[in-house]
């Protein structure tokens, strides 16, 4: 047998198997796609969302984590399903963690007791929680902790999962397009072992002055872009320009708290 591109085969080769299709396949049989958010939660797939610092991105994605925890449609009215969620935040300690599911709840007026045995919150403050790590100069390997993540969420039926930030999740080049999809990998065996939804937070290349220079545009995630490309959805979030709040007739003081 011929080895492609000059690499060396060693045993038989396994045979392929490939699907086919005849008379008897039926499209109507086939299962809906498992949206938990239209357009923003797929089970079984990763979510991008992008942002730079200061603009509530930690915030949203924990507005995300109660709103599918609850069923309450804080943001969104195209949420089909409710799902248990994993939120794990490596950059801030879980007292400011509790201080956000506390002001959230209390500004929506929902019962902390909606949340028992739905939400679970994690700091990896300090001791961050690691998906993949670099076991040497050519490798990239899962690290113990995503067995550790893949194991709870089983235990806990959790359909939701949200790390923040990306880059705190790894130790890799966040330039290396190569690694980073390694790194990538690593959270699609998890989608896949757990059939969750996962929100990967991350931030974008300095903007400058227009807080809106990147909205929409996908290629604006810091470092490599295999991370955007592995995805299934990807989203930004902006803060609020002046001429924006102009031209919607918003005052500039409130507009600047806008996202």
């Amino acid at each position: 047998m011929r080895p492609l591109n000059g690499a060396e085969t060693t045993g038989a080769p396994k045979p392929l198997s490939a699907k086919t299709y005849d008379g008897s396949f039926d499209p109507a049989g086939l299962p809906v796609r498992g949206w938990i958010i239209y357009g923003l939660l797929l089970r079984g797939y990763i979510t991008a969302v992008l942002a730079p610092p200061g603009v509530g991105k930690s915030l949203f994605a924990l507005v995300i984590a109660i709103m599918v925890a609850t069923g309450r449609k804080i943001i969104s009215k195209s949420q089909r399903e409710t799902t248990n969620v994993l939120y794990i935040n490596n950059e801030d300690d879980q007292e400011e963690i509790d201080r956000r599911v506390a002001g959230i709840c209390q500004q929506q007026k929902i019962s902390f007791d909606e949340l028992d045995g739905k939400l679970f919150t994690l700091s990896g403050y300090g001791n961050p929680l690691l998906i993949a790590h670099k076991e040497n100069k050519d490798t990239v390997v899962a690290h113990l902790d995503a067995e550790r993540v893949s194991d709870f969420c089983n235990v806990h039926n959790i359909g939701t999962i949200i790390l923040d930030p990306f880059i705190s999740t790894h130790d890799v080049s966040e330039n290396d397009n190569t690694e980073v999809d390694k790194v990538v990998q690593e959270y699609r065996g998890i989608a896949k072992a757990t059939g969750a939804a996962i929100i990967l937070v991350h931030h974008t290349r300095k903007t400058g002055s227009d807080t809106e220079s990147h909205a929409g545009d996908e290629q604006s995630g810091r470092g490599a872009y295999s991370l955007v490309a592995a995805t299934r959805i990807a989203f930004t979030l902006a803060r609020m320009s002046k001429d924006t709040a102009k031209c919607f007739g918003i005052d500039w003081e409130n507009g600047n708290r806008l996202i």
